[in-house]
């Protein structure tokens, strides 16, 4: 994202078409982010901005290598007068609104992720983050700052490999380094794509051969072209890939191999005006381009904070005329933050010494990270909201006590049958054993207090985005060796002479393949022996095959099943929704209405049907006690029942009780 420094090579030219590249590259961002019609495939504009990165650094170091005076300290300089300032000032102002905004839940993960900026690893705390019970993105003001992150990371070790490059090899030796970076980076991303997503999205690994190709473009890896009818044929079809990717490329598989089609297109309008002036080179290079170019870092900055925060109070998207009005107030907060930040400091008007810079910036990041730090010991501040909101938000905290050492076990115990006890451990092997993913979790203080008063002992398997189906792969956010677990459930089964198995899960997500409203996570794709690909149709064609295999492997073995059903979803995070309605006092409802919940469960419903009428098989159904006969309860006595928007609280899970209850009441050898 950087401009030509002031203090360029002799040799460097400045090219304003490249700020006119940016703002094809900015612009989109934007308006994708802020879901204008038509920009779906507007996030590619950073990856535009990656090559372009890649393109002017590497022009800028090789210039003074050849002219033999290339400094780490001065390229570093550049680049804290470059990207700290602006940064430093956003974060800040993020923070401010953040105060004043977000719930407590909300704020911890904002200061976490302020710290993580303030150390140049904002992009490994997102990818940390998304996990299971991940957050939207709606709600991380942040989290744009993953692309700045990777930047950074690259330049930690780049201008050094090239400088020792430069001294101990032939140039073509740098070249292939170079490339040798590109190839592997490219390799990885289109490797991790499905199978390891957030990985792809966010680490250096996976992105870095886009800063790579526009550094091979700067190091002369392609001669350069004289022809200036073939250097106009090269910019336009670059402008097209550009511009396809742009209207046409969807967020589904991307970056992968998708990504090539924005970055060579990039690197073809780069590439064509480096001799020549084009058609293209000419538009880009027009006094409007070029000036929404030089506030592009400054814009792409603020605008993500400015959606986060315009969206938070909302229940539903940002109306296009509104989201005109916020595009231009962040098009505006760019144009001062240029013109009183950017330009000074890069100009040394301010902070003129190196000296300065440095230790304005350092002050200035050791201050945001001492802020992150602050809002974690202070728990979040709940008292910056009244007494009954708090009240409510404090759902987010009601689940299992033992979330975080029972459910997602390490496979290291979960491969020797080491699992957490369920109610009264007795002499013996254990009466039964909850199986499922993080709905089992939700629904263990139930089936906890039913076993405990009832003298049973069970275990709890529990595992992130895996269905009980043994032999399937569910592919998601992260790798979540389902089937390894599912056969690792099996064995402690026949080991410990367990008679009873309760199944407890999310089933539509994995029947369907969606998720609900504004959760994050993406889809989740099923994957068996007779379906290997990644589609929605194939999910159910896995889901109506593995859930009565399941059943009938478990009752071929002489087990008793129990299959507690579908927990109804709901469209908004539970707690921050009603805090909101009563703060607001809006007119809104979020239940979910029994037609919906009965749309979003058919095919779950159908299977649990057929499957109840079996021998062996009890089927208990949650919306028995949570739905009326129009709509679902999210709450009682003002209190939320969920902790997000389809995992129940523990206050939620105990009000099953009753169901349960019977299926333990007759038995002293296991529910049934």
């Amino acid at each position: 994202m950087p401009r030509p420094q002031q203090a360029e090579p002799a040799d460097f030219k400045y090219r304003p078409d490249i700020d006119g590249l940016r703002a094809i590259a900015v612009v989109p961002v934007v308006l994708y982010h802020f879901k204008i019609p038509y920009f779906i495939g507007g996030f590619v504009g950073v990856d535009v901005f990656f090559v372009i990165s890649g393109f002017l650094i590497t022009s800028l170091i090789d210039a003074e290598i050849r002219a033999g005076r290339f400094s780490i300290v001065n390229f570093y300089e550049r680049r804290v007068r470059r990207i700290l300032p602006p940064l430093i000032v956003v974060v800040a102002a993020a923070i401010a609104m953040s105060l004043l905004l977000l719930f407590p839940a909300d704020l911890k993960r904002f200061a976490e992720s302020v710290i993580a900026v303030a150390v140049f690893s904002s992009n490994v705390e997102f990818w940390r983050e998304a996990g299971y019970f991940d957050s939207g993105a709606i709600y991380k003001p942040l989290l744009h700052t993953w692309s700045l992150a990777v930047e950074e990371q690259f330049y930690l070790f780049f201008p050094p490999t090239l400088m020792l490059l430069d001294r101990f090899f032939r140039r073509s030796i740098g070249l292939a380094v170079v490339a040798l970076i590109l190839v592997a980076s490219l390799a990885i991303s289109i490797a991790t794509r499905n199978s390891h997503p957030d990985f792809d999205f966010y680490l250096p690994f996976s992105r870095m051969w886009e800063l790579a190709l526009g550094a091979l473009l700067a190091l002369g890896a392609v001669p350069v072209l004289r022809d200036r009818m073939l250097c106009t044929v090269l910019a336009a079809a670059g402008l097209l890939l550009i511009l396809f990717s742009i209207f046409f490329v969807s967020a589904a598989g991307f970056p992968g191999y998708m990504a090539l089609v924005p970055c060579l297109g990039t690197a073809l309008i780069l590439y064509a005006g480096m001799a020549q002036t084009t058609p293209v080179s000419a538009v880009l290079s027009a006094g409007p381009m070029v000036g929404v170019g030089l506030i592009s870092y400054s814009f792409y900055l603020w605008h993500w904070p400015v959606f986060v925060f315009a969206r938070y109070d909302r229940f539903t998207d940002i109306p296009v005329w509104q989201a005109v009005l916020w595009i231009l107030l962040s098009a505006g907060l760019a144009t001062l933050s240029w013109r009183f930040i950017e330009r000074p400091i890069r100009r040394r008007t301010i902070l003129k010494s190196r000296k300065q810079i440095f230790l304005a910036a350092f002050a200035g990041m050791a201050l945001l990270a001492v802020a992150g730090v602050g809002i974690i010991a202070a728990h979040e501040l709940p008292q910056r909201f009244p007494k009954d909101i708090q009240a409510i938000l404090k759902a987010e905290h009601d689940y299992e006590p033992r979330r975080n050492i029972c459910f997602d076990r390490k496979m290291s115990l979960v491969d020797k049958g080491d699992f957490c006890t369920i109610g009264t451990v007795h002499a013996g092997d254990p009466d039964f054993i909850l199986w499922g993913d993080s709905h089992s979790d939700a629904l263990l203080p139930a089936v906890e207090a039913v076993a405990e008063r009832h003298g049973q002992y069970g275990l709890f398997a529990g595992r992130g985005a895996c269905p009980p189906f043994p032999g399937v792969t569910a592919v998601s956010t992260r790798p979540r060796y389902c089937a390894e677990f599912a056969d690792d459930v099996l064995k402690t089964i026949a080991a410990r002479h367990i008679k009873t198995v309760i199944l407890a899960t999310r089933w539509s997500i994995y029947a369907e393949g969606t998720r609900v409203g504004t959760e994050g996570g993406g889809n989740l794709y099923l994957q068996d022996a007779q379906f290997k690909g990644q589609s929605l149709a194939g999910d159910g064609a896995v889901f109506n095959r593995a859930f009565p295999a399941t059943v009938h492997m478990l009752l071929d073995k002489g087990l008793k099943v129990i299959i507690i059903g579908p927990v109804p979803e709901v469209s908004d995070v539970v707690p921050d929704a009603l805090a909101k309605i009563k703060m607001l006092k809006a007119d809104r409802h979020i239940e979910p209405s029994l037609t919906e919940f009965l749309a979003r469960q058919r095919l779950p419903l159908a299977a649990l049907d057929r499957l109840g009428a079996m021998p062996g098989v009890t089927v208990v159904y949650p919306q028995k006690i949570l739905c009326g006969t129009d709509d679902c309860m999210v709450e009682k006595d003002g209190v939320p029942l969920y902790i997000d928007n389809n995992h129940l609280t523990t206050r939620g899970a105990l009000l099953l009780t009753p169901l349960l209850d019977p299926l333990f009441a007759t038995s002293h050898s296991g529910p049934h």
